[in-house]
């Protein structure tokens, strides 16, 4: 029986059935009111795929999860890419240097993983440092969490991936090296 994983991360699903793993609908055109959530008087908002699903929110961050599927990656390979995609299309939403919830469902396990993916405290972050400033900085990088994205993702990938960090990050890559206009 061929594993089968639910990731779930920063409002992005990927969805991976047991047959090899590309969603036969996302390769349609879609048209153009679809790359936004559907407005709450249209009715609910939906993703479907037959062999694997992906959805986030920048197109761009769709296509990379998408292209790591259709290059063999599983569910987690794909969120990991989506996710570093979205620093790249959802900038305004997402940052590489933010955090991530990660949550992984096992099907042949029948459990879920937390990757929490949640910036931990700077070591220097105590009582007596803030006492020294006179409270914590509203902002700045004092008041900043230690970035958790990439560590949320490289701790997926060890974990449940199947392919390379580098294998991974190449839709990224090509987003960088070929930048389009920014999505609305």
């Amino acid at each position: 029986m061929t594993r089968r994983i639910v990731v779930l991360g920063l409002g992005i699903g990927l969805f991976l059935g047991a047959r090899p793993a590309w969603s036969q609908e996302a390769e349609k055109p879609a048209p153009a009111e679809a790359k936004r959530a559907t407005p709450p008087d249209r009715g609910p908002w939906q993703a479907a795929g037959t062999q694997g699903a992906v959805a986030a929110g920048g197109t761009g961050a769709v296509a990379a999860g998408l292209e790591v599927l259709k290059s063999g990656g599983n569910a987690a390979d794909a969120a990991a890419a989506t996710i570093m995609a979205l620093s790249v299309t959802d900038s305004r939403s997402f940052c590489f240097g933010g955090e991530v919830p990660i949550l992984v469902y096992d099907a042949r396990q029948h459990g879920v993983t937390v990757i929490a993916g949640q910036g931990a405290a700077p070591r220097l972050a105590t009582r007596d440092e803030f006492s020294k400033l006179g409270g914590i900085p509203l902002k700045g990088i004092l008041a900043a969490a230690v970035p958790a994205a990439l560590d949320a993702c490289l701790t997926l990938l060890d974990r449940f991936g199947t392919m390379s960090f580098a294998q991974v990050l190449a839709p990224t890559q090509k987003l960088l090296e070929h930048p389009s206009r920014p999505e609305p």
